[in-house]
């Protein structure tokens, strides 16, 4: 994160529902002394939604709702901020491009590819990670993008970490948000 963030452009920092990651994300700011600003999906039911993201932010972390302002990113980044997505998810169709994820082309969301292409921003894949002995270890590992301004490629590239990831502990894995939903040349 250091090195990503030392070319002052901010950093994406794309990560994904795994170990313990509300953990993870809540120290990242007692561990590395600045906030992230996380992209969050806003809950159905308005109580667990507040408490949520309460916790979410008690350690220092701004939310921003998704469809929230790219503005509001844009400066963030302009200022050396780190803006986190979470990229395990299934996307809407219409906004989606299809990269494989275990061998099946589903739709994903490609906005954290789509900013940090255009902002020539730096990408950082991380996840915590719960070692047998109840610890947790935080992995980070920037993502080389060689196809520059190529959205599909580079969001290839980060949900090729997100599978590999998954392969090496597939029970630490939160899969509850129906990741294959949308598949490619399937009626949804």
């Amino acid at each position: 994160m250091d090195k990503a963030l030392s070319g002052k452009r901010g950093v994406i920092l794309a990560s994904m529902h795994y170990s313990n990651w509300e953990l993870t994300a809540f120290a990242y700011p007692f561990f590395f002394g600045q906030s992230l600003n996380i992209i969050y999906r806003t809950q159905a039911d308005t109580n667990i939604n507040r408490s949520i993201n309460e916790y979410r932010a008690i350690s220092g972390n701004n939310l921003i709702g998704t469809g929230g302002s790219l503005r509001e990113i844009f400066e963030i980044l302009n200022s050396n901020g780190i803006v986190a997505f979470m990229v395990d998810q299934s996307a809407n169709p219409k906004y989606s491009v299809y990269p494989e994820f275990f061998g099946i082309k589903t739709a994903t969301f490609s906005g954290s590819a789509k900013i940090a292409l255009k902002l020539n921003v730096p990408v950082v894949f991380a996840y915590g990670e719960r070692m047998k002995d109840n610890t947790y270890n935080i992995t980070f590992k920037e993502i080389q993008n060689p196809f520059k301004n190529d959205i599909e490629s580079l969001t290839q590239q980060i949900q090729a970490e997100v599978e590999s990831v998954i392969k090496k502990n597939p029970d630490q894995w939160f899969w509850f948000h129906r990741r294959f939903k949308h598949r490619l040349n399937e009626k949804s």
